[in-house]
């Protein structure tokens, strides 16, 4: 029986529903080369200054992104070679990680340098960096301590902090 057929059979209703916490163990990336690399990469090149640096930070804050979107994907059992940028993020905003319009301006500046051959300013590539820098960090606090365990019902069923009434 998978989430979906429980949550039919035991009438849990949407506008209803509520979680209980009671158990977690840390996610950890899966990858030789983590988000965090990539952007400690970013922000040492940032910190060189001139062109190449700066071409190279705002490559390294995508791959950042890219590589925290994949971890999560991963370590939630998904194949991320095997999903589209645009229904990573999708997943990301159902799922309660990010807003992923936030993302889109690490992937536009990005893309101007890949695609049309525009440099970004230097404070297009520090807000990049900050973004960057915001979601590894935040994406990773869901991992530290993610909960595998947990308690579902509705609100109006709750017994105590750990039952259901059904």
């Amino acid at each position: 029986m998978n989430l979906r057929q429980l949550v039919v059979i035991l009438e849990i209703r949407k506008e209803q529903a509520i979680r209980i916490s009671s158990g977690g163990s840390p996610l950890t990336c899966p990858f030789a080369v983590t988000p965090e690399d990539f952007l400690e990469r970013a922000e040492g090149d940032f910190e060189i200054g001139g062109t190449a640096a700066v071409l190279n930070a705002i490559t390294n804050a995508k791959r950042a992104i890219d590589c925290q979107v994949d971890t999560v994907l991963a370590v939630l059992g998904f194949h991320p070679n095997q999903i589209s940028r645009a229904q990573k993020l999708q997943f990301l905003l159902d799922t309660g990680f990010v807003a992923p319009r936030i993302l889109r301006q690490v992937n536009d500046a990005r893309n101007l340098l890949e695609h049309e051959y525009r440099s970004p300013t230097p404070s297009v590539v520090e807000e990049a960096l900050d973004i960057a820098a915001l979601f590894v960090g935040a994406t990773s606090r869901h991992l530290q301590v993610f909960e595998d365990e947990f308690i579902i019902g509705n609100e109006n069923e709750q017994l105590g902090s750990d039952a259901f009434q059904r």
